[in-house]
């Protein structure tokens, strides 16, 4: 395996402070997280009338990577603990790494 592939696997994934996690009825997540994080850009650029909180819903296996990113499990124990929800779906392990970059791109989440 790569060396950046087995960086990628020992990196700690945890939930950004500024994130918050709705568990919704049908089982998936919806994060929310602020369009603006100062009290000045808030005043100055959020529209009148427009909250300051974006929300993002989760797919099945989004919302199952999302209650495994706990700041404890590296990226190689997340992957382990979705073998049952991987079951027949081409390339998951690899799809699973692009979405935690994708968060980690996105502030979401940080890693160790």
């Amino acid at each position: 395996m790569p060396e950046k592939i087995q960086d990628i696997l020992k990196m700690v994934p945890a939930i950004n402070e500024n994130v918050g996690t709705i568990f919704n009825d049908d089982n998936l997540i919806t994060i929310t997280y602020p369009r603006y994080t100062k009290k000045w850009q808030i005043k100055f650029l959020l529209p009148k009338g427009r909250k300051n909180e974006i929300k993002l819903d989760f797919d099945a296996n989004g919302s199952a990577v999302w209650r495994l990113i706990d700041g404890k499990r590296s990226v190689q124990d997340i992957l382990s603990d979705l073998e049952e929800v991987a079951q027949g779906q081409d390339l998951f392990d690899d799809r699973v790494v692009v979405f935690l970059q994708s968060l980690i791109q996105n502030d979401f989440i940080t890693v160790e």
